[in-house]
């Protein structure tokens, strides 16, 4: 899975979520679950952007759950014009990610599930 460059660097923590896979596992389709989004219609990060895309990874973080964020429109089937932040990588099944989603809800109480693909860069 390839990184974009704003994400890239000392920055920002990128952290890997293991054992998400399984029958029908992509890198980059599946079951996202998605702990936040960030409204940016301008499609920059901003400051805010990025304390607010911190802070949710920090909260789901709490609950063992590891994310990465970027813009909605580099996810097929995701509303455009927002920054999203989602577990690292995609469930290749519905059941392992509603047990993730069950997880991070403890910590990250508005976060849902979506199908999509990643494109990245």
């Amino acid at each position: 899975m390839s990184f974009p460059k704003a994400l890239r660097g000392p920055a920002v923590a990128i952290l890997v979520l293991a054992g998400s896979g399984g029958p029908g596992f992509s890198a980059d389709s599946g079951w996202w679950l998605v702990l936040g989004s960030i409204a940016t219609p301008d499609h920059r990060f901003t400051d805010d952007t990025l304390a607010a895309a911190r802070g949710i990874e920090r909260d789901a973080r709490r609950c063992g759950v590891t994310a990465f964020w970027d813009f909605s429109s580099k996810f097929s089937g995701f509303a455009r014009g927002y920054t999203v932040v989602v577990a690292e990588q995609p469930f290749g099944s519905r059941s392992r990610a509603e047990r993730a989603l069950a997880r991070a809800r403890a910590c990250v109480p508005d976060a849902y599930l979506k199908r999509g693909r990643y494109a990245g860069e």
